[in-house]
């Protein structure tokens, strides 16, 4: 039990990154890099646990930072993109709770896009939270009109039929460089036999000739008479739509003509 950390408050939690403000985002990764080989070697020296009140042992203020309330949300170990096995609404990110914090982090934080585009980062690809059947992933136009996404790929319990709760699933996500722009491409299987996908996003940065990537993926769209997320390009051509809550997530194979696709998501609208 991490006995330093528990009572969640910030006043306790100056010693870890993300307590003081770095303007510059080299700088606060630099700082980050430096607190884990800190902490390590002081666990590396008094690995066990002191006797007495309080309680402490080398290490503890890493073995904080891995939970989101021990560090009262000052972490990216745990960080949640997720939620219904796409990205968050509005609701669940402002009303899903848990030790008074949040569960699920803003994809689209107006401070936090702005921060990352000055330490010139577009792209933010994370794991942690199942997100189904398929990478959740969300695209907008971004700070300058050169792009944002963000891609959570994490494919456990993707399946129910399955043992080992997958299915057979997998993905793969690869990110080429190129001066003055990036485009990640997207490589897997959806669970069960339901179909393979192998497709590149839009590049992010300044417009390379003959950006082959796909428009439509990453994008809230309207089917019918609801809100879906537009998860996937499938190799038969069609499109991968899905829509949830909590753990839970329905899914539709469909043709690009069946949806209509908007660049800001509505279930996030007042992030701005």
């Amino acid at each position: 039990r991490l006995t330093r950390y528990t009572n969640n408050t910030r006043e306790g939690l100056r010693s870890l990154p993300g307590a003081s403000s770095y303007d510059d985002l080299h700088g606060w990764i630099a700082a980050l890099n430096h607190f884990a080989k800190d902490e390590v070697e002081a666990w590396l020296q008094r690995p066990d646990w002191s006797q007495g009140v309080p309680r402490s042992r080398g290490g503890e203020a890493l073995m904080a930072y891995q939970s989101r309330a021990a560090s009262c949300l000052l972490t990216v170990v745990v960080s949640c993109y997720v939620d219904g096995k796409n990205m968050p609404t509005r609701q669940a990110i402002d009303q899903d709770k848990e030790e008074g914090f949040s569960k699920c982090s803003d994809p689209l934080s107006q401070k936090v896009v702005e921060y990352l585009h000055r330490g010139n980062v577009r792209r933010v690809v994370v794991g942690h939270k199942p997100s189904g059947e398929a990478p959740a992933i969300l695209r907008t136009s971004g700070v300058d009109g050169k792009g944002y996404e963000v891609i959570s790929a994490d494919t456990n319990y993707a399946s129910s039929k399955d043992e080992q709760m997958r299915g057979e699933s997998w993905c793969e996500v690869r990110i080429s460089q190129d001066l003055g722009h990036s485009q990640t491409r997207l490589r897997g299987q959806r669970p069960d036999g339901l179909g393979d996908y192998d497709f590149k996003l839009r590049a992010l940065g300044n417009d390379p000739t003959g950006d082959d990537g796909d428009p439509l993926v990453g994008h809230q769209a309207r089917y019918g008479k609801q809100w879906v997320w537009v998860r996937l390009k499938l190799k038969t051509g069609d499109y991968l739509l899905s829509r949830g809550y909590g753990r839970t997530a329905e899914y539709w194979a469909k043709k690009a003509s069946d949806f209509q696709v908007v660049d800001f998501p509505p279930v996030l609208q007042k992030a701005w």
